[in-house]
């Protein structure tokens, strides 16, 4: 009851006193006082996610996937790749998607999962989403270079152990840059389920889709008036995250907008609603815990010029990492963590048992 009630206690200081989330609203004094004590470290930011972004490469990771496909596929298969490999936002560490309930574990330490797709091939149409989303702004992937490493060495982003995933935080960015709740009146992004429909719809068959996967990719042709650079997006981001309450919106990806929740009820999730599904893709509690944490904890230390040029090794992540270390959320994922591998473990040891069988 103690423990409980000092982790209950230290959660309530990380949330604002008042969040009152409202369409356009944002917090000027911020933004324009960041803007003005930090411009030398979001210059240098600027220059660390531009070059991040141009130095960023398709690995070798293909080479393999084509190997792969040539043994295991019959004649009358088709290859689809999906996720970071053809989305444009492939790096170094991307992990590789194929569309899962495989797992290919290979000697050179690359690990594969391979999905078989429900009926309306969601993953398929995702990547091709996110696909066209990255060829509207070259933002789009730097600010998601700058968050999925923040994330990283906050340690929040981890889906299998119920923390956010990529896709997840692909998601907050695209509504963000495209919702004027958020950027209002200029948004970066279009919402491309109106303006593009024919490119994103969920009515499109999926044969056109797998075909737009594997033809070269071409820009979006929109009227954008958004000059931001993409440091001051970061801070407007956090701005915007900070105060949002997932208890009370749903933030919708086709629509480019929140809308209020009818009801709550039991643990609150982040509802994130992308235009091939009717449920939210993220589906852990933890994980709407630890992304509220760390955009309030974020906002406080943007203030004083942290987490600005220190990408991409973010040294000062350490003090948030011991600050949540006995919140409910860390307690949870710790806990998932030590179930999730030792049912690998004991995979790995019944895959050797039989291979020596």
């Amino acid at each position: 009851m103690v423990f409980r009630t000092i982790s209950c206690r230290f959660a309530e200081k990380l949330r604002p006193i008042a969040s009152d989330f409202r369409k356009g609203r944002v917090a000027v004094s911020f933004i324009e006082d960041a803007k003005q004590r930090h411009q030398t470290r979001l210059e240098a930011l600027d220059r660390k996610l531009e070059e991040a972004d141009r130095s960023r490469k398709i690995s070798s990771t293909l080479n393999i996937l084509n190997r792969l496909s040539e043994r295991v596929l019959s004649s009358n298969s088709r290859f689809v790749q999906v996720g970071s490999s053809v989305n444009g936002l492939s790096c170094d560490d991307s992990d590789i998607d194929l569309v899962p309930l495989l797992i290919i574990l290979l000697e050179n330490g690359h690990s594969i999962d391979i999905q078989f797709p429900d009926e309306n091939f969601q993953a398929i149409r995702n990547t091709n989403l996110i696909r066209h989303y990255v060829q509207c702004d070259h933002r789009l992937p730097r600010l998601f270079l700058y968050f999925r490493t923040l994330f990283d060495a906050l340690e929040i982003r981890n889906s299998k152990y119920g923390l956010l995933s990529s896709y997840h935080i692909l998601l907050l960015i695209i509504h963000f840059l495209q919702s004027e709740q958020s950027l209002s009146p200029w948004p970066v992004l279009p919402v491309l389920c109106k303006t593009h429909g024919n490119l994103v719809g969920a009515q499109i068959p999926i044969d056109s889709v797998v075909s737009m996967l594997e033809s070269p990719q071409h820009s979006i042709e929109w009227c954008m008036h958004n000059q931001m650079t993409t440091a001051e997006l970061v801070l407007r981001f956090v701005d915007y995250y900070s105060t949002f309450d997932a208890s009370q919106y749903v933030i919708h990806i086709e629509k480019g907008l929140t809308t209020r929740r009818k009801q709550v009820s039991g643990d609150v999730h982040l509802l994130l609603i992308d235009p091939y599904s009717k449920a939210t893709v993220c589906r852990s509690s933890a994980a709407a815990r630890a992304f509220s944490d760390s955009m309030i904890y974020l906002k406080r230390k943007m203030a004083n010029g942290y987490f600005l040029d220190t990408f991409p090794t973010f040294s000062e992540a350490s003090l948030f990492k011991t600050q949540t270390k006995w919140l409910p959320w860390r307690q949870y994922c710790r806990e998932k963590k030590a179930i999730v591998d030792k049912r690998e473990v004991d995979q790995m040891e019944r895959t050797r048992i039989n291979q020596e069988l």
